[in-house]
């Protein structure tokens, strides 16, 4: 990816809502969808592209409304192991799209959260499972100030912009609650030098 001097790796991207990412723990883990458009690389791909180094985590977003694009990027991103869950270690932010990853209260707050899917609960909610009632994978805490894999509301109905419900595709700093077009999620290593 050519983003700010290039060198990126997509790890998710959502553009249309033909891949459906209420998703398995196993299938979160070895990654679903066409590289070229809608998919997850996979955790388990994830945290070999970071394991031996510094890596840092970009987030690049598309509002309906406008077509407005935004960014948050994270100068630190580091994933544990399978064996604790893939937990999200995350640095300081910079960008435009607001730092819905250390937001509002501690328990919204997704940095050191475990990996959530449906059917394997890792999330720090010890009442409901925040995968699936928010319908899919995420570094869940009790539950989100954003989730990035969950349903795909398309456009607009009636001159009102889909989707302002917590189960949408989401960022909570940059529009609430309201569904976002589209994303990418891409890494790349902190000392990267371009050209």
């Amino acid at each position: 990816m050519e983003t700010d001097g290039g060198g990126w790796t997509v790890v998710q991207r959502r553009e249309d809502g033909l891949v459906n990412f209420q998703k398995t723990w196993r299938e979160y883990n070895n990654g679903f969808g066409d590289p070229d458009s809608e998919h997850w690389l996979g955790l388990q791909k994830m945290y070999l592209l970071n394991k031996n180094g510094n890596t840092k985590i970009r987030f690049d977003l598309w509002q309906f409304k406008d077509n407005k694009y935004s960014y948050a990027e994270y100068k630190k991103f580091k994933l544990s192991d399978e064996s604790d869950r893939y937990r999200l270690r995350i640095g300081r932010y910079s960008g435009t799209a607001g730092d819905s990853f250390h937001y509002g209260h501690y328990y919204l707050r997704h940095n050191g959260q475990r990996f959530s899917t449906f059917d394997l609960d890792n999330d720090a909610s010890s009442s409901r499972n925040c995968a699936q009632l928010y319908h899919g994978g995420w570094w869940f805490a009790n539950c989100m100030a954003s989730n990035l894999n969950g349903i795909y509301y398309v456009g607009h109905q009636n001159g009102e912009y889909q989707s302002y419900t917590r189960d949408g595709i989401m960022w909570q700093t940059l529009d609430g609650y309201r569904s976002l077009m589209e994303t990418e999620i891409k890494v790349r290593p902190a000392k990267f030098k371009c050209c």
